[in-house]
């Protein structure tokens, strides 16, 4: 167990690594949807506030490009947000961003060759959508890229191999889907089922493969985690969390994967590292 982050909240896709450090920003509570920024130094095992963002956002979307730190979409009450915040290390200061066609909430990002991809989520009709859209960093905007096979929010997205993985989330329910992206080639692939239908989960990847963790699955909150064998291309379960984790979101950083926040029973503000 590592320093806890200072609120105890659900932060799905609100954690991304930069430069050494572990940044987690946004998520939502009892108390509503929240604005906050952290930073953890793995050194000395602390967390320090930054800059809060302008616009408070439960479940947006957050990945790290060109040095910066962009929070994409989320949601207040019931109303999704199309706008974009980036947060600068070296001056500390938030701006806008480009905005996203439509308010989004509850989607994944990840950031390959120089360009982040914005995958499914929950758009302002409260519809689940399979839309994917790239930001090109020399051009500053959005553009659509091939659709997901599964329309779907609260998933999980990790990239290995020069592919993006599209990782369970929820439909009208809870999903075991997989289906990855080549950029390249703008094409989606199925890919092998969890063994645990789960949504609002954390994923990270090693050097040996993908971890999947936690989440719902549509009864219960879980601890359980999955491991993508590369052998036989078949999830296997290997262990449990320290705790029940729902709502929670993972980075690794100096060879350890860490997971923040989320719930557990309550909210929860505890920090976990493993090897």
């Amino acid at each position: 167990e590592k320093a806890p982050v200072s609120v105890a909240r659900q932060v799905h896709d609100g954690v991304v690594f930069l430069d050494g450090k572990i940044y987690c920003v946004g998520g939502g509570s009892s108390s509503g949807s929240h604005n906050l920024a952290e930073r953890y130094d793995p050194a000395t095992n602390q967390w320090e506030t930054i800059a809060q963002m302008n616009q408070a956002r439960w479940s947006p979307a957050v990945a790290a490009l060109n040095g910066k730190i962009y929070v994409i979409g989320g949601h207040q009450d019931s109303t999704e947000f199309n706008t974009v915040e980036i947060f600068d290390p070296e001056t500390g200061q938030w701006s806008a961003g480009p905005n996203l066609p439509d308010g989004l909430s509850a989607a994944t990002a990840v950031t390959i060759s120089n360009k982040i991809f914005l995958i499914g989520g929950i758009n302002s009709s409260n519809q689940k959508v399979s839309q994917v859209l790239e930001l090109d960093a020399s051009t500053n905007q959005w553009n659509s890229k091939a659709a997901m096979p599964t329309a779907r929010s609260s998933l999980k997205a990790v990239v290995l191999n020069n592919r993006i993985w599209a990782i369970g989330g929820a439909t009208s329910s809870e999903v075991s889907n997989v289906e990855f992206y080549d950029p390249m080639n703008n094409s989606w692939t199925t890919g092998p089922s969890l063994n645990i239908a789960r949504a609002w989960h954390v994923a990270w990847v090693s050097a040996h493969g993908i971890y999947v963790a936690g989440g719902h699955d549509g009864s219960s909150q879980l601890s359980s985690i999955e491991f993508l064998d590369s052998q036989s291309n078949q999830w296997i379960t290997i262990g449990q969390l320290p705790q029940h984790s729902y709502c929670a979101d993972a980075a690794v950083l100096h060879g350890k994967a860490y997971i923040v926040a989320g719930s557990s029973g309550g909210y929860s503000n505890k920090v976990f590292a493993a090897d």
